[in-house]
């Protein structure tokens, strides 16, 4: 048994215990709307009882662009919806679909290799819009790993490069501290005032 929403069994969305607790490169959140028509072959919805999800990563690729690199994922959103037909008899029905979908995440510079991609369902709702037509809302959450020691490597090997070079690099710190001050603009000019006559 799943996760019961909107009164169905939904059985496919990660755990809590199991979702990333650290972060080892990027972690993005989606949400997107589906519909599912069941076919005219098919028996009308009556009652939608289960729903199996995954979403699963086909390929990817990256993508050199004016303002930086881009991956763009393809995938695919694997649903299997057991419901009972309309009229007399109660018997389950199953539908198996698979909807693609596409999307993309703007990498940070210097990212390094990605080491691999993992996709986890946060949340799902089904609802049945008409006998042949059921709404999809998933929510889920890419979580993109970077090979850090690829990328600290390559941090290291670049300051090698410049020392050999024999370049300085200087490196400040300032501290900048804001005060909030409820003082209103005509008492700090007669503050100013009072001071340039001491």
């Amino acid at each position: 048994m799943g996760i019961i929403r909107n009164f169905v069994d939904v059985i496919g969305i990660t755990p809590e215990n199991e979702l990333p607790n650290k972060i080892n490169g990027q972690i993005v959140e989606y949400s997107e709307v589906d519909y599912i028509y069941i076919s005219e072959n098919r028996p009308k919805v009556n009652t939608l009882y289960q729903a199996h999800i995954k979403v699963e990563v086909k390929s990817k690729r990256i993508i050199n662009s004016p303002l930086g690199q881009i991956i763009v994922l393809d995938g695919v959103k694997k649903i299997k919806l057991i419901y009972t037909q309309e009229g007399i008899e109660e018997k389950a029905n199953i539908v198996d679909c698979q909807l693609p979908y596409n999307t993309f995440i703007d990498l940070p510079n210097e990212s390094g290799n990605i080491s691999n991609i993992d996709i986890h369902v946060l949340d799902a709702y089904f609802d049945i819009i008409n006998a042949k037509k059921i709404y999809v809302h998933l929510l889920y959450l890419i979580n993109v790993n970077y090979d850090r020691k690829f990328n600290t490597a390559k941090q290291s090997e670049s300051i090698d490069e410049e020392t050999n070079q024999g370049l300085k690099i200087d490196i400040s710190q300032k501290d900048i501290s804001y005060v909030l001050d409820d003082t209103s603009t005509e008492d700090k000019l007669k503050q100013r005032e009072n001071k340039k006559n001491l």
